[in-house]
């Protein structure tokens, strides 16, 4: 009697989480290559797509193409196997990852804002070297607030990707996202570089 619960149970589960289990199923940079060209239309090549799995959100997989200048750009993500942009797919991506439930809002938002907002940009998580220099602005880590509108703002400073110019740059960003997981303000508020050294 126990075994034929426990095949009716896993056949329970095979039957009706099976989309999403593949949707949520890693798949290969060709892949994703393929079904990308697919969904959207555009030829994209192989070798400036780029792709990234976050790390604390599920069944949700960003996409980009290379530049050389800045490295890889965001132009919008797979959620449950489905491609849109940002925009369109902000309310799902979250929503499947936990969004109904309000205690847990202000994490999913820090890790929305991180790993999807900035794409393959870095968040400053602790206090750099650069921050304590004399002019350096005030440094803040990553912070989500619950605001009496029910709003959650998310305040941090970016990593600049590298470009031509021998400085390492920053930015402080902050980002709305309403109670119905929208993105409602976006923003930066300062900018600050630190010159780099030449070698000799």
């Amino acid at each position: 009697m126990k075994i034929l619960i426990i095949v009716l149970l896993n056949l329970s589960i095979g039957f009706g989480c099976g989309e999403a289990q593949i949707a949520y199923s890693k798949k290969s940079k060709k892949e994703l290559h393929e079904e990308y060209q697919r969904q959207t239309g555009n030829e994209v090549s192989y070798r400036y797509f780029c792709f990234k799995y976050p790390r604390n959100l599920k069944r949700i997989v960003i996409t980009g193409s290379f530049a050389h200048d800045v490295g890889c750009i965001m132009e919008g993500l797979f959620v449950d196997g489905k491609w849109g942009t940002l925009k369109d797919m902000m309310q799902k991506g979250l929503e499947i990852n936990g969004w109904g439930d309000k205690s847990k809002r202000k994490e999913l938002a820090l890790h929305w804002v991180k790993e999807i907002v900035l794409g393959w940009n870095h968040s400053v998580n602790y206090k750099h070297k650069d921050f304590e220099l004399p002019k350096a602005p005030q440094y803040n880590i990553p912070t989500a607030t619950l605001n009496e509108s029910g709003d959650i703002s998310v305040l941090l400073w970016v990593r600049k990707p590298p470009g031509m110019r021998p400085v390492r740059g920053y930015y402080q960003l902050s980002v709305t996202i309403s109670e119905d997981a929208r993105i409602t303000d976006r923003k930066i508020l300062k900018f600050y570089s630190v010159p780099l050294r030449r070698s000799r």
